[in-house]
């Protein structure tokens, strides 16, 4: 387990495949359309483009999506718990099936958000 980024390199439509990347810091990095199932708490995306990525049956637990294309990027069967994205564009993302225990997105819970909506539906 390494401190040390991917900085720069692309790697769009790669596939990451029971891989262990704990930790592993993304920035400025081209991961369009990859498809990953690995074991990821605490990594960080900075700065890359992810649209089209899609991540399924993964651990994303503390993950941090600062400054990123999230569009349609497919989330499915994962743990989420204690995320954060700030500044992503998040047009057409889904997120199935997932563990969203305190996770944020830009400065709001989103437990929150799920229970304004929820009230929302109960008004309509």
């Amino acid at each position: 387990m390494s401190d040390t980024p991917f900085d720069g390199p692309a790697l769009q439509d790669s596939t990451f495949s029971r891989s262990d990347m704990a930790r592993t810091r993304f920035e400025g990095v081209n991961l369009a359309g990859a498809e990953v199932f690995a074991h990821m708490p605490d990594a960080r995306f900075r700065n890359c483009n992810m649209a089209g990525t899609g991540f399924s049956d993964i651990n994303l637990s503390n993950v941090t999506f600062d400054d990123v294309d999230l569009s349609q990027v497919t989330i499915t069967n994962a743990r989420l718990q204690g995320g954060r994205i700030s500044g992503a564009s998040l047009r057409d993302m889904v997120i199935e099936d997932c563990d969203l225990t305190g996770m944020v997105i830009d400065g709001i819970l989103v437990s929150d958000l799920l229970a304004a909506h929820a009230e929302r539906q109960r008004q309509v």
